[in-house]
């Protein structure tokens, strides 16, 4: 009786695992992540400009629906969204240094 119970329940968490939905691609993802929270943050701080804080977003609200159209992503495509994302991390930094260096250049009353 203990055996039927054991594998009963074996049998089910592995049910329950392959039902779940895995995440596709959790290093990317957790990447978006970051970068919304970046992004965010420098709106907030007033580091970024609201055009720049919403190009950004469109970015990566791009990537991310590449990313969840996807059950499962293929090796290149992964590649292709690791370097978008890459890619929307250099155009953050770029653009945080140009709206430093915009104010830094500003004259203060």
């Amino acid at each position: 009786m203990k055996t039927h119970l054991i594998t009963l329940l074996s049998v089910t968490a592995l049910c329950a695992g392959a039902l779940a939905e895995p995440d596709a691609a959790p290093f990317i993802n957790g990447q978006l992540r970051q970068l919304e929270n970046k992004v965010s943050a420098d709106l907030t701080a007033g580091a970024l400009t609201k055009n720049d804080g919403d190009e950004l977003n469109r970015e990566i609200a791009n990537v991310r629906k590449i990313e969840e159209s996807e059950p499962s992503l293929a090796p290149a495509t992964r590649r292709a969204l690791r370097q978008q994302v890459s890619r929307i991390q250099k155009d953050l930094e770029r653009k945080e240094a140009q709206s430093k260096a915009l104010a830094s250049a500003s004259p203060t009353p």
